[in-house]
C-alpha cells in the first residue's frame, strides 16, 4: 500500500498538479493529526504507529507550513470556517506525550505556529500507560513465541510487529470492560510486567508553559475509551472529567474535544448530544476529509501524518491526496462488509 501511495504521489508531485492545486489556494480547512514526534530505533518498545513523524521531518513539515500555508489555531476555528483565508491548516496532537514538549514544541515556537494537543487526562495525571503501549511492550519483550488468550484468540507472535497491528485491531473492537481484563491476562501470559511511566506524558507544568505560546488544550477523555464500547454514562464521565480536571489545571475553559480512534463507528449521536450540553464547540475524527462552512463543528475531518511519509507525501496531503485515498479505501471496506 505505501509503494502505490508512493508512487500516486510522486506522479501528482512531478507532474506539476501539487503546485497547480496549491495555486489554486483552496478555501476549506484540513487539520493535520499528530500523535509523537521522536526518531525511532531498535530499542523502542513501545507502539510504534503512534510515532507519527522523526524530529527532523516534523521541522521540514513546520518550515513547510510557515512559508506556504495560513496555519491557524482550533480556537479560531469559527471564525475562520465563514470566510477563511485560502490554504489554512490547522495543527493537533492526540494523548499528551512529553515529546510534545521536547520536540515538537521548540520547533513549533521557533516557526511561530499555533496547535492543539488533546489530553487523556488519565497518562498526565497518573502518568498511566496507555493501554496500546502497554500491549506493545509486553509483545516487544516477551520470550514466549505465542499467546493464547483462553475464550478469545490465539496470536503467533514470531512476527512480532505483525502481530501487534492484529491484536491492537482485534482489542478495539471488544467492550472496554473485556478489553482491559484480556490485556491483565496478556501481562501473565506473557511474563512482563508493565509498570507506570514517569518520562512518557506531559507534566502540567510543561502544559501550562506551551499554553503561554499558542499551543491550546483539549479533551481526550479520562482514560481512552473508544466511547462506543462503554454505556452511556460512563461515557459521559469519561468526558465530563476530562474537561473538568484540565480546566481545573490550567485554569482556562476547554472547548474542543476529541473522539479515541476517531473513526465513524466510534462515536454517535448521544455523544455529541454530550459535548454539547458540556460546552464543546468542537469535536475532531479520524475521518478524512476537508472541513468547510457545512461541516459539522462536531464531525470534524482530520488527515494523518505517518512516520513514512516523505515530504512529497506530506506535501501531497496538504492538497488532499489522502482524502482521496481515504474514500476508496473507505468505499472498499464498506462494500467488504456488505458480502
Amino acid at each position: 500500500m505505501l509503494a502505490i501511495r508512493k508512487l500516486i504521489s510522486n506522479i501528482v508531485y512531478y507532474s506539476g498538479l501539487n503546485y497547480i492545486f496549491w495555486k489554486l489556494k483552496n478555501k476549506h480547512i484540513l487539520i493535520l493529526a499528530y500523535h509523537r514526534v521522536l526518531n525511532l530505533d531498535d530499542r523502542f518498545k513501545l507502539d510504534p504507529t503512534l510515532v507519527s513523524t522523526s524530529v527532523s521531518n516534523f521541522k521540514k513539515q513546520m518550515e513547510y507550513l510557515s512559508r506556504n500555508y495560513n496555519v491557524i489555531s482550533i480556537d479560531q476555528f469559527y471564525s475562520k470556517i465563514g470566510s477563511p483565508k485560502k490554504n489554512s491548516v490547522i495543527i493537533t496532537f492526540d494523548d499528551g506525550y512529553i515529546d510534545n514538549y521536547t520536540n515538537a514544541y521548540p520547533i513549533l515556537k521557533k516557526y511561530n505556529l499555533p496547535a492543539t494537543i488533546y489530553l487523556s487526562t488519565n497518562a498526565v495525571d497518573n502518568k498511566e500507560i496507555l493501554w496500546w503501549d502497554k500491549v506493545s511492550f509486553m509483545i516487544q519483550n516477551t520470550k514466549e513465541s505465542s499467546l493464547i488468550l483462553p475464550g478469545y484468540k490465539n496470536y503467533d507472535l514470531k512476527n512480532k510487529s505483525k502481530a501487534l497491528r492484529r491484536i491492537v485491531k482485534d482489542l478495539k473492537e471488544l467492550k472496554e470492560e473485556k478489553k482491559n481484563l484480556l490485556i491483565k491476562d496478556m501481562e501473565k501470559i506473557l511474563e512482563v510486567k508493565v509498570k507506570r511511566a514517569q518520562n512518557l506524558f506531559l507534566s502540567w507544568n510543561q502544559i501550562n508553559e506551551m499554553k503561554k505560546n499558542k499551543i491550546s488544550f483539549g479533551a481526550h477523555t479520562v482514560s481512552h475509551p473508544i466511547l462506543t464500547n462503554i454505556s452511556g454514562a460512563k461515557a459521559e464521565k469519561e468526558i465530563v472529567n476530562s474537561k473538568k480536571l484540565i480546566e481545573k489545571r490550567i485554569k482556562s475553559k476547554v472547548s474542543h474535544f476529541s473522539y479515541p480512534n476517531g473513526h465513524e463507528s466510534d462515536f454517535n449521536n448521544h455523544i455529541i448530544n454530550i459535548l454539547k450540553k458540556n460546552n464543546f464547540t468542537t469535536s475532531v475524527t479520524y475521518i478524512p476529509g476537508w472541513n468547510k462552512k457545512s461541516t459539522n463543528p462536531y464531525k470534524l475531518n482530520r488527515i494523518f501524518v505517518r512516520y513514512e511519509d516523505d515530504m512529497i507525501l506530506f506535501k501531497n496531503k496538504l492538497i488532499g491526496l489522502d482524502i482521496i485515498f481515504g474514500k476508496i479505501y473507505r468505499f472498499f471496506v464498506k462494500n467488504k462488509r456488505k458480502k
